[in-house]
């Protein structure tokens, strides 16, 4: 069990899971020959006042431990938060009018670029208060750099 008190909410998750088949439907234990691992993921807490529950299951073909599973979880959504997250809401790229493929990816390599800088530059933020504040004040330092 993980608890994570981050962005405004409060979430409890729970990952369990099952290497044993032989209570599967036959359909699905047909369909799915590979299937070593069905992995449910428990997610219970507040999002502002609001209570929430959900489950979610998955299945996989590999035979990872809930911990394991977990982990892998975690990590993905840490790129998630510390990447993607950052460029849909702090440099608004889900709000672009490029509609040019080729020209959609290059501004968000240059977005991806400019993350990078800020963090090599020891920010920790990125939004107006701070890294963006100071590249505003310090341009010709950051060109020099």
């Amino acid at each position: 069990m993980e608890e994570d008190n981050s962005h405004g909410r409060q979430i409890t998750r729970q990952v369990s899971t099952w290497n044993n088949y032989q209570d599967l439907p036959k359909k699905m234990s047909d369909k799915f020959k590979e299937i070593k691992n069905i992995i449910e993921v428990k997610r219970s807490g507040m999002r502002g006042e609001k209570p929430y529950e959900e489950k979610n299951y998955y299945i996989s073909s590999n035979s990872e431990t809930a911990t394991e599973v977990g982990k892998k979880r975690r990590n993905h959504w840490r790129i998630e938060n510390q990447l993607h997250w950052v460029k849909d809401v702090i440099m608004d790229e889900d709000t672009s009018k490029i509609k040019q493929k080729q020209g959609a990816i290059n501004i968000s390599v240059l977005k991806t670029i400019g993350i990078n800088f800020f963090r090599l530059l020891k920010f920790e933020s990125i939004t107006e208060g701070e890294g963006r504040r100071w590249l505003g004040a310090n341009l010709p330092a950051f060109l020099l750099f």
